[in-house]
């Protein structure tokens, strides 16, 4: 799947959020519940025989909590993946209200890690403003393979 389709379906999540549950936002509920409502407007916009899409996922090789190569726990928002040890990362994504006064730098930091040892291929923060959003996409490294 490219960037611009992953950008476009979550793009229309978040106008839905703003569209049908803005309340969630006015009210500074707590951001898990909004992001699960995100999950809601995504899913049916992918293949569900091939996509999955997981808010607060933290396994890998089944029963491991889901670590990065310094060995900390890491659990994003909400990932678009295959799940299973084999399965593709496609998407990692972290988001915050506008009333969330910590620092930005760490969600940016924990999605770079989180590429780093299960190579999502694209990375976003997803900023929730009162009567608007901005998707930010999150520039990782490149991981290369030897041949």
């Amino acid at each position: 799947m490219t960037k611009n389709k992953v950008e476009k379906i979550i793009r229309i999540a978040c106008d839905n959020i703003y569209l049908y549950d803005k309340y969630l936002i006015e009210m500074e509920t707590h951001e898990q519940n909004i992001v699960a409502h995100i999950l809601c407007y995504i899913k049916p916009q992918l293949d569900a025989s091939q996509w999955n899409v997981d808010v607060e996922y933290n396994r890998e090789n089944y029963t491991d909590t889901k670590r990065d190569l310094r060995g900390n726990s890491l659990k994003p928002d909400l990932i678009i993946h295959q799940r299973g040890p084999n399965g593709i990362n496609l998407a990692a994504i972290e988001t915050k209200g506008h009333w969330n006064t910590e620092p930005r730098s760490e969600d940016t930091d924990s999605l770079r890690r989180l590429q780093e040892k299960h190579n999502y291929k694209f990375l976003y923060r997803i900023e929730l403003g009162e009567n608007s959003y901005v998707l930010i996409p999150i520039s990782g490294r490149t991981r290369t393979h030897d041949s």
